[in-house]
Parts: structure tokens; C-alpha cells; sequence
């Protein structure tokens, strides 16, 4: 199917059915009646050259997707909240430069300017809102979604990070870019995006859903696999976040937004440019965000794009502009591989670089042979040197495995290929365990490069007594919530208003971690305990005083 992407005219670039077929056989396992599946569009210079629905947009209904489609975007939403921004600094309406405090003065002081640029560019170090929002105590679920990530954000007295200095992606900033837009243009973001950019570019499914009882027409309800049964997720009462996602759209509109990118028709070229450009940080490892993007590369070729993922949710949408080559793909569950299958795709029409055959030719460090005694030596929680991160490395299936966080959900198989070094699969990226017999240490490169360091972390093991001096009542300030810690077993549980149990499995003395978060317990100079510190992904140092009863 070949169609222009202008809002009119009619001019048409076919595609060899070869490339169809194979871009068919990308998603074969998804076009069947009962499967939710994919839309896709791919652009050439402008135009549309193949758009294809595979699976059902519903299953209950048996309604097939097409390319008229309309899928909840998720992230790729916040680009266009980032463009939102950037008119209004086009316009002289504010800089990127201002604190947000200026437009959102609820907002603490935390010594150091945080900037709406920092909210755009994940460099913000605020804490992770949805995060806070789980762990605080139950706010009223049908209040606005964005004034209670606002309320919550404004309670957090400190940072992750100093601004500027490190980039962590984080969607509560582009909630508060959504307000401040609202403030400022005094429009909420639905009504300023579709004025401004969606309506003047003729992308006529594409709007903000900030209110659910609005009918979308040609929705693609979401699905989930669980005990081998497609589940539905419901689209709920309350009105979700916007800024951070919100979006329903179709990969027809997001074609019409690539062509934006390459012949601006909404905002200037150095406007759209500026969003496009990784953002600096003073961090040694930088950023690959722009204002919006992702800046990366595939086959050599360099391309911007982001992509959306959540319960019933994968997608993708990439612009390569040197190639004129967009492609975007929407999917209505969550295990398709949304980022790769644009990759597959771009691979259809941009060659493999002489480098990279070569690389692929090139013999890998042959593998070699350790016993049970050596991977079991190297087996392990060990803590970043200087930092709150955890790896570890454990053996399963007579291999040796490599976990980032505290547990070993997911984890990645290590090739050895000496006593004390392994690869993750890519020769590029390998881990170095030393001593060999019992490792205390485990160093991280990638292409040759130091990466971390990481010591082994003692197991602890505490007696009942120990157990029973960390019980007690807890409670956080900047979360508004108390937790009640209490034994259970050889361990701890945190019991929490409008929660389950939470089990916490003890790591070393006053240090218990659940799914990757950790918490240390805090002494007075007699020993006794008096508070404690959660660090979790994305929210550090939060701190809970002990409550006497």
C-alpha cells in the first residue's frame, strides 16, 4: 500500500514487493485472527512507500489492525511534549534556560538550578514519580494524574543528583514540562499539541488522552500474555499522566512527523535540530538524549527516535535523516521487539558497512572450559566501589550468569575465555573477576574500556535477636507514609497501607534489599537503630525516622 504523506496531494514511490514480502515475514508470528500484533508504516523521502496492520486491533470483537489504527504511544509521547516546549521558547514565551520554579514555584529550592532543559534531557535528578507515587500512601485515584505527580515531586527535599551532572531517564520531568506548558500557554497540553503541531501537519488520529470518557475512533486495545492466555488491560477510569505518555496515535501520523523533521513545516530547522542533538552532561560517560530523542546508530547510519513500552504496549519509531528513512511500528502487547523489528527493517534499505562485515568475520576470543569449583568461585553480590549499585553473578544450568541489581531475574550468560575474564556475549562487553579462586573484585569494560568497579559483599545471616531489634514503625516525611517492619522468619516484611507484605531478604549488617531496591538501617552512637535510608532505581536517599510507640 503506497500513499503520500503530505496532507495532500497524491504523488505515490512504490516498493518492490520483495522488500514487502520480507518486511511480512518480520511479522508473520503476529498475523493470525486471536493475536494481537503490529501497524506499520516505512517512509522514503517524504512519502509513504508500505503501511501493513498484522493481528487484531481486538480480540473480543475480532477487529484486524489496519494501518488507520490508532495505539497508545506511551514515551514516543514526548517528543511532542518537548516540541510544545520548544514553540513556546520559538515564541519568546520562556527559555529553556529558566528554572522551573519560575513556572512551578511548589517546586523546592535544592541548591543547585534545576532547569526545564534538564527536564527535557533526563539530566533533572529528580527522583522517579511513579515510583514515589507506589511507595507513598494512597492518594485520591480520581484526581488529576499530573497534580498528584506534581504534589508528590514537591515533596521530595532532595535529588538523585545534582542537575546537569548525570543522565537518568525520568518521566516525572516531562509530567512537570506538560504543566508548564498548561501555565504558561494556558492550554493543557491536549488542546496546545493538536493546534500546534498535530492539526497543521494533518495528523488527524494523533491527540493527548487526558480524558478517558472521550471516544477514540479505530482504538487498538491492549493485551498481555499470561498462563498462555491473552489478557486484557483496561483502559481505566482515571485519567492517566500526560507529558511522559498519553499519546494515541498511528504510524501513518508519526510518518507525517518524520517529514516535519526533514522539511520543518511546524518549527524552525534549528529548532528541530536543537531537539535532535545528544544534550551535554559533565558526567564522563554523556547522554545520548536530546530535547525528546534518542540519538544513536544502526549500521553506521545515524538515526533519532524513541520508543514506548508498557503493559500491552511496544513500539518504535525511528528517522534515519541522512537516508530519508522513517519507519514506525505500534504494537498492541508487549513482547514484540518493537526497536528491533524497525532495525530488521532499516536493514532492508540501508547496506551493512564494509567495518561491519569485517567485524563479523573477525574470530571471537575462543572460549574455554572452567569447572563447577571455578564459576562457583566467582558467584556473588558485589557493590559498586564508591556508588548504590549492586551486580551479581550467579551459576545456573552449569553456567555462569551476570544480573544487574540485587537479584537475578534477568540476567545474561558470560562466555569465559580465561580463568578470570568472560564476555557477555558481545566481545566487547566483558567482566574480569580477580583473585580467581574466590573473587573479591569484579571489573566491567566495554571495548576495552573500565566500565565499574565492584567488591564482594559478605552475606549476612542475622539471629532472631538481630532480626527483632530492625522491627518497629517508620516513617518518611517526603513520602507522607508510614511502614511498619516486622520478623517474618529468617527475614523482614514491610507492611504498608493499601499494600501486601513486601518480604525483604537480607543482604549484609543493616543492609535488606526486595527486586533491586535496598534499604540500610541507621544507628545512634549506643547502637540502637533509629531510622532508615531506601535506595531504589531511580529514587535515592530516602530517608524514614523511627517512630516510638
Amino acid at each position: 500500500m503506497t500513499a503520500t504523506l503530505a496532507p495532500v496531494g497524491c504523488s505515490h514511490r512504490p516498493v518492490s514487493n520483495l522488500v514487502t514480502e520480507k518486511v511480512d515475514q518480520l511479522f508473520a508470528t503476529w498475523d493470525k485472527p486471536g493475536s494481537p500484533g503490529c501497524s506499520v508504516a516505512i517512509g522514503r523521502n517524504g512519502q509513504l512507500v508500505y503501511e501493513r496492520g498484522y493481528g487484531q486491533a481486538n480480540l473480543e470483537l475480532g477487529v484486524p489492525i489496519a494501518p488507520t489504527s490508532v495505539f497508545e504511544a506511551a514515551s514516543i509521547s514526548k517528543q511532542f511534549t518537548a516540541m510544545s516546549l520548544m514553540l513556546l521558547v520559538e515564541r519568546g514565551r520562556l527559555s529553556l534556560d529558566d528554572e522551573v520554579r519560575k513556572y512551578l514555584p511548589e517546586m523546592p529550592d535544592y541548591g543547585s538550578p534545576l532547569r526545564i532543559r534538564h527536564l527535557l534531557n533526563h539530566t533533572s535528578g529528580l527522583r522517579d514519580a511513579f515510583l514515589i507515587l507506589e511507595l507513598s500512601a494512597p492518594e485520591d485515584e480520581f484526581g488529576d494524574r499530573n497534580d498528584v505527580i506534581l504534589k508528590q515531586l514537591a515533596r521530595q527535599q532532595s535529588l538523585n543528583y545534582k542537575p546537569g551532572t548525570e543522565s537518568v531517564y525520568n518521566n516525572g520531568g516531562y509530567v512537570l514540562a506538560a504543566i508548564i506548558v498548561k501555565r504558561v500557554s494556558g492550554q493543557p497540553l491536549a488542546v496546545f499539541a493538536d493546534a500546534n503541531i498535530f492539526t497543521p501537519l494533518g495528523m488527524t488520529s494523533t491527540r493527548f488522552q487526558d480524558d478517558p470518557s472521550v471516544v477514540l475512533p479505530n482504538r487498538a486495545s491492549n493485551y498481555y500474555r499470561d498462563a498462555g492466555h491473552w489478557r486484557f488491560v483496561p483502559f481505566g477510569r482515571q485519567p492517566g499522566a500526560v507529558g511522559n505518555s498519553g499519546l494515541w496515535t498511528n504510524p501513518r501520523d508519526l510518518l507525517r512527523w518524520a517529514s516535519n523533521l526533514a522539511n520543518p513545516r511546524v518549527g524552525s530547522a534549528s529548532l528541530l535540530a536543537d531537539m535532535q542533538k545528544p544534550s551535554a552532561v559533565t558526567s564522563a560517560e554523556g547522554t545520548a538524549w536530546g530535547l525528546g530523542f534518542e540519538r544513536a546508530e544502526h549500521r553506521g547510519a545515524t538515526f533519532v527516535g524513541h520508543g514506548g513500552g508498557d503493559r500491552g504496549i511496544d513500539n518504535y519509531f525511528a528517522y534515519y535523516p541522512q537516508q530519508q528513512l522513517a519507519i514506525a511500528v505500534l504494537c498492541n502487547t508487549d513482547d514484540t521487539g518493537s526497536r528491533q523489528l524497525t532495525q530488521r527493517i532499516a536493514d532492508l534499505y540501508i547496506p551493512a558497512p564494509p567495518e561491519q562485515k569485517a567485524a563479523r568475520a573477525a574470530p571471537a576470543s575462543p572460549a574455554v572450559t572452567l569447572s563447577s569449583e571455578q564459576l562457583e568461585g566467582k558467584t556473588g553480590l558485589y557493590r559498586e566501589v564508591g556508588g548504590d549499585s549492586f551486580v551479581r553473578a550467579f551459576v545456573r544450568d552449569g553456567e555462569l550468569r551476570f544480573a544487574l541489581g540485587t537479584g537475578t531475574f534477568e540476567s545474561f550468560r558470560l562466555v569465559p575465555v580465561s580463568e578470570t575474564r568472560f564476555t557477555m556475549g558481545d566481545p566487547a562487553f566483558a567482566l574480569e573477576f580477580t583473585p580467581p579462586a574466590r573473587a573479591r573484585v569484579l571489573r566491567g569494560f566495554a571495548g576495552g574500556k573500565p566500565t565499574g568497579t565492584f567488591e564482594r559483599v559478605e552475606p549476612f545471616s542475622p539471629s532472631p535477636a538481630q532480626l527483632r531489634a530492625y522491627a518497629g514503625v517508620y516513617a518518611s516525611d517526603e513520602l507522607n507514609a508510614e511502614w511498619t517492619i516486622a520478623e517474618h522468619g529468617s527475614t523482614l516484611v514491610i507492611r504498608r497501607l493499601g499494600n501486601a507484605d513486601t518480604v525483604v531478604e537480607p543482604l549484609a549488617t543493616d543492609m535488606f534489599t526486595t527486586v533491586g531496591d535496598f534499604m540500610t538501617f541507621s544507628r545512634d552512637a549506643r547502637g540502637t537503630i533509629t531510622g532508615l535510608t531506601l535506595t531504589a532505581a531511580g529514587a535515592r536517599g530516602l530517608r524514614f525516622k523511627r517512630v516510638n510507640r
